[in-house]
């Protein structure tokens, strides 16, 4: 059963996304994420909806995926909307130095070295579960 008052609530559900383990596989670093219920999520998807649209209307003709090119600049597309929106919903990190406060611009540097850590983002985001009271 769900109780409709606790989705009128203003706490936004927050998970942990471990990325790097110690000898003993104890989570060292990771991230914080919300998900696809977020306001975040749901902002930065209207978004990048809104430039795809927008892309599309002063386009002559459609991206050409048949060609090489045209199938790398949707590619590209793909990818930079996937890391916008796992920035989007990154919400803390732990276990980073250097620099320690979290921006939009580190985040991506650490998504661009370790493309690895966006998918588990990705992945746990897609996951509903994740953001569900037991």
């Amino acid at each position: 059963m769900i109780d409709i008052t606790a989705l009128e609530s203003d706490a936004i559900p927050v998970y942990d996304v471990a990325v790097v383990f110690d000898d003993k596989a104890t989570a060292v670093a990771g991230f914080k994420v919300v998900g696809k219920n977020s306001p975040q999520y749901q902002a930065k998807r209207r978004q990048l909806a809104l430039e795809g649209v927008k892309r599309a209307a002063v386009r002559a003709k459609k991206v050409d995926t048949k060609t090489d090119d045209g199938a790398a600049e949707l590619i590209d597309t793909i990818d930079a909307n996937e890391t916008d929106i796992a920035i989007a919903c990154v919400v803390d990190w732990y276990g980073f130095v250097n620099p320690a406060t979290i921006s939009a611009g580190a985040l991506a540097k650490v998504f661009a070295a370790r493309p690895t850590w966006r998918e588990k983002v990705l992945a746990a985001i897609e996951n509903d579960a994740n953001f569900s009271e037991a």
